[in-house]
């Protein structure tokens, strides 16, 4: 960074002894960005240059987001807590302008008995998500009984127009029956690219007509 913008060679304000950054063209802070955008630590460390720096970056970093349910090494149980997308939904309501910058997002590992009250909530936090991935998991709604509730409800994000997805990837997932499934695709309005690969019907049952 120093050699693009070497700090020594920026004035020094009249009140100040911190050197203060003149402002470079947008196209090329843009442009700048977008060469560390696949690198995470470089863009965290763009956030910290200047206010304006921070709001591209952090542009950047949550433009795809990871929801990662993989249960730990050590843990015996392999369900996921819901608390866990609680947490999430929470840091997007403290966050909202975070939220608007979400594009895309993968949901991965774990099992759950349904994924669509979080997905519906989510659309209503961010609302320019339009791509969608779902990987190893399993949905099963007789898992409600095994599983953690919420300390409190998802409180009812109330009607609206349902979503347009431009991608949809559902890939390894397992589901008890073709109504998990159908509770994700109903959220949507219009669902240019579907792309299903490796998934099937829990062991034992026998609705596999629709999946």
């Amino acid at each position: 960074m120093d050699d693009i913008y070497p700090l020594q060679a920026c004035p020094l304000s009249k009140t100040s002894s911190v050197p203060l950054l003149l402002s470079l063209p947008f196209d090329l802070e843009c442009a700048i960005l977008d060469q560390v955008s696949h690198d995470f630590r470089a863009l965290q460390a763009c956030t910290l240059v200047c206010r304006e720096w921070a709001l591209l970056a952090q542009q950047r970093l949550f433009r795809f987001v990871l929801v990662n349910l993989q249960p730990g090494l050590n843990s015996d149980c392999q369900h996921c807590n819901p608390k866990e997308l609680q947490r999430f939904l929470d840091f997007l309501d403290s966050t909202p302008r975070i939220a608007s910058f979400i594009l895309g997002m993968t949901i991965h590992g774990g099992s759950i008995p349904s994924l669509a009250w979080f997905i519906q909530a989510t659309l209503s936090k961010a609302p320019r998500l339009r791509s969608l991935a779902v990987s190893f998991m399993t949905l099963d709604p007789e898992m409600a009984s095994q599983i953690a509730p919420l300390d409190a409800p998802i409180p009812d994000a109330g009607p609206s127009p349902r979503a347009v997805l431009d991608t949809l990837e559902i890939s390894w997932c397992e589901f008890n029956g073709a109504k998990s499934l159908f509770d994700i695709l109903r959220l949507f309005s219009r669902i240019r690219s579907i792309r299903v690969w490796s998934c099937g019907a829990r062991s034992g049952v026998d609705d596999t007509s629709a999946l």
